[in-house]
């Protein structure tokens, strides 16, 4: 089963409310970038430590630094997406997008106390927790057309009461036209005589963004037995999106209709705070068990969206275009996201290296909004979007396996992840895959990765019951080189 995912409008209904189910995923969902270590073992180190990473993952492993290490890591992220049209002919297209990022930077300050107190860390730095970048684009032939939706919206408000973003436009070009005496409007689609027109269709989308972790991190090694850790976050995420649909009448099958465009622009930022608690246990010298729980992050978004119509008809045969711009809009909410619960275990292997699994559970049909407004309709919203969560979002396991060779001075790596899907119903798990290479030395380090996931889901461009609408196949692969510098201190 393929994801179903629904990207689109800027408002829904006649709030200003933009949030939608999809919202809630995107910004639940961690991609844990961390050090190339961290990655080329397919970020399964719940049980083990020694990296700056495990203060967004298990604090515990903060304990295991025996000395004090600055660190940076620089990396790349490519996204390759190939998006398909549904519908007989339609062919797949391909966009590439490549970027540079940090995926962390820290320091982590070492001491031993003495007594049973072997460690006593601390650290403070960026992590990396996920990447929103896509571009992709989609051009075919389908039926229906984004001008229904327009009039479902219209639909028992009078034109002073429309809304400035989607219907109020499409009111303004001309593109949807009444009421009559019981509140309806009309359109050139509606009016047309053939109900099973076929539109070209096309649209360009950009999104970027990130999610970022400021940790500060505290850890203890009692009795090389148990280590214990905990950190507190304060998560920056930033969202950005532009999208321009367009439809062309290219087989002049309905009547006036020529072409429309619709564009959106979206920022969104937000920041808030969340903690993480984690145990590492040593049974014996090769073994330790890890566990950690994250509570929910707390954000609060500011959202600025604009949307532009420009509809192009010829009512008397003579072509005329009308362009429509909403205001800036702004909105303020605050979102829960799910706690998260993690545990794993390592072997190690003296003089050869390490084993590793995890498994994290993730309940993502817990995330709740709460909006910023005392505007009846945005609270009748928020009650049926919080629900509209529960009801699409399942809990998910992720499943972590890695493993470190130890070649003198030099490492090997590898790991593989299975992510559960968050989507009521599926059972799908999709998959990624990570190499590395590092070298260790007694003051300096470096270590190099790659990672690679991919997944495919169905974007559905917009929403509207009962009628045709266009659905895009989409195949996303993302890919990471990743390169670590670290220095002893």
């Amino acid at each position: 089963m393929k994801y179903i995912i629904f990207i689109f409008s800027v408002l829904s209904g006649f709030t200003l409310s933009a949030q939608t189910f999809a919202d809630a995923l995107r910004y639940s969902q961690f991609d844990f970038g961390g050090s190339a270590r961290f990655q080329g073992t397919g970020g399964a180190m719940t049980a083990l430590g020694a990296d700056f990473t495990s203060m967004s993952t298990n604090p515990a492993g903060l304990a295991v630094f025996r000395k004090s290490e600055l660190m940076i890591t620089p990396w790349v992220v490519s996204t390759k997406t190939t998006s398909m049209l549904q519908g007989s002919g339609n062919e797949n297209l391909d966009s590439d997008l490549i970027n540079f990022r940090l995926g962390n930077a820290g320091l982590v300050i070492a001491s031993n106390p003495g007594g049973k107190w072997t460690t006593v860390n601390f650290g403070i730095g960026l992590n990396r927790t996920a990447d929103y970048q896509q571009d992709f684009f989609f051009n075919g032939r389908s039926g229906g057309s984004i001008i229904n939706r327009f009039v479902a919206l219209a639909n028992g408000f009078q034109p002073d009461q429309l809304d400035n973003f989607e219907s109020g436009p499409a009111y303004d070009t001309e593109a949807i036209y009444g009421p009559d005496a019981d509140g309806f409007y009309f359109s050139d689609m509606n009016q047309n005589d053939n109900q099973n027109y076929i539109l070209s269709k096309s649209q360009l989308a950009r999104q970027n963004g990130y999610s970022n972790e400021l940790s500060f991190g505290f850890a203890g090694n009692y009795n090389e037995k148990l280590l214990i850790g905990f950190s507190l976050n304060v998560p920056f995420v930033r969202f950005t999106s532009n999208k321009e649909y367009i439809e062309q009448d290219s087989g002049n099958e309905v009547i006036n209709f020529n072409s429309l465009s619709f564009a959106e622009q979206l920022t969104a930022s937000g920041s808030g705070f969340n903690a993480k608690l984690g145990l590492i246990y040593q049974p014996i010298h090769e073994v330790r068990i890890g566990a950690s729980v994250h509570t929910p992050s707390f954000l609060k978004f500011t959202e600025a969206f604009t949307t532009n119509f420009v509809y192009n008809f010829s009512p008397a045969g003579s072509p005329i275009t009308k362009t429509a711009d909403s205001p800036e809009g702004f909105f303020e909410y605050r979102l829960r996201t799910p706690w998260r619960y993690s545990g794993g275990v390592g072997t190690i292997i003296k003089s050869f290296g390490f084993i590793s699994a995890d498994v994290e559970y993730v309940d993502y049909g817990s995330s709740s909004f709460k909006f910023e407004s005392s505007n009846i309709a945005d609270i009748e919203y928020e009650r049926e979007l919080n629900a509209d969560v529960d009801t699409r979002l399942q809990g998910a396991l992720n499943v972590r396996l890695g493993a470190e060779m130890a070649l003198d001075i030099w490492r090997i790596r590898g790991g593989y992840m299975m992510y559960g899907s968050p989507y009521e119903g599926d059972s799908k798990f999709n998959t990624g895959f990570s190499l590395g290479a590092g070298f260790r030395g007694n003051k300096f380090y470096v270590d190099l990765a790659y990672v690679r996931r991919g997944f495919d889901q169905i974007y559905q461009v917009y929403q509207i019951e009962d009628v045709d609408k266009p659905n895009v196949n989409q195949d996303i692969v993302r890919s990471n080189v990743v390169l670590t510098v670290g220095f002893k201190i």
